[in-house]
């Protein structure tokens, strides 16, 4: 059958991964949407990783790989975005899987609304396969504002990296990259800065990404953590910048963010606790939640806080 078009360049960051990287390059490359180049950044793993990103080079010539000494996660699809060569570009995590149409769906849906921006829905899932979380509801195409307020709400799309599909040339447009510096939010910061340049975006809750939950995720450690790691810190600056860029008239937007770092700086203030840490932090995260605990209420509850 005829190659379709447009390319598609497809970023998969491959690190300690080599229980779950064959099913989600096998649910690549068994995508409908079959013109794609899958680039695979073997972030110096150091188990069979390498070996089977090398072996998917040599059977599908879709595939790419890239090696280099382990940078993090954001060194890594930055690296992919580098490489990529594809019209439009969509992220897969190496422990993760796709719906056979995933791919389709997001190109779909963003050239039959002429957005800038395609979101799909997705299944959160456990390690024995069980069901958290299955995202519903009906597709809607979304101005900017109203996609940054669904970026940055708890219901909404959110800024996962894996759920959406933009054009490239957007993203070497306006020099798009993630911080290799924060290991929290940084695709949050990412998206965030994609959709203040965007126009349109449409979001389709039908779940087509398979997302994997374990505990050696990042936000997962925290949780479960009584000790403290100082890059947990990252999450309190990546918000701080989010607010930084936030237009004047987004209020709902910088409401949100607010309320956010509200509930970080709770966290981090009991993590400090279990982990017998003292720290000038501490007074300063507790004086920004006195100042802002109205505005977590009023996020929470749609109540104006003293109102009766």
């Amino acid at each position: 059958m005829p190659m379709q078009t447009p390319l598609i360049s497809v970023i998969v960051p491959v690190y300690k991964v080599e229980k779950y990287l064959p099913k989600c390059v096998d649910s690549i490359l068994t995508q409908t949407w079959r013109n794609l180049e899958i680039i695979l950044i073997d972030d110096g793993s150091p188990d069979g990783c390498p070996a089977i990103c090398d072996e998917y080079a040599k059977k599908d010539n879709r595939v790419r790989v890239i090696h280099q000494q382990n940078a993090g996660v954001s060194n890594a699809r930055n690296a992919g975005l580098d490489s990529a060569q594809g019209e439009y570009v969509a992220f897969v995590d190496g422990d993760d899987w796709c719906e056979p149409d995933y791919v389709e769906s997001l190109l779909n849906n963003l050239l039959q609304n002429q957005a800038d921006l395609s979101v799909c829905g997705y299944f959160q899932e456990d390690l024995a396969g069980e069901q958290i979380k299955k995202t519903k509801g009906s597709g809607r195409l979304l101005n900017r504002s109203k996609a940054l307020r669904e970026l940055v709400c708890y219901s909404g799309f959110q800024g996962y990296v894996w759920n959406k599909l933009c054009r490239r040339e957007m993203i070497e447009q306006y020099q798009l990259r993630f911080d290799v510096n924060i290991g929290i939010c940084e695709d949050l910061l990412f998206y965030f800065k994609l959709i203040l340049h965007s126009t349109t975006v449409f979001y389709d809750p039908a779940p087509k990404y398979h997302y994997l939950q374990h505990d050696s995720s990042a936000l997962q450690m925290k949780f479960n953590s009584t000790g403290f790691n100082p890059k947990w810190l990252d999450e309190i600056s990546a918000v701080d910048r989010l607010i930084a860029i936030t237009p004047p008239e987004e209020t709902t937007v910088r409401r949100r963010l607010t309320a956010h770092k509200v509930r970080a700086c709770a966290t981090l203030i009991r993590l400090m606790a279990n982990a017998n840490m003292h720290s000038d932090l501490v007074t300063d995260y507790q004086k920004y939640i006195r100042k802002n605990l109205a505005v977590l209420f009023t996020e929470y509850t749609g109540i104006p806080f003293g109102t009766k």
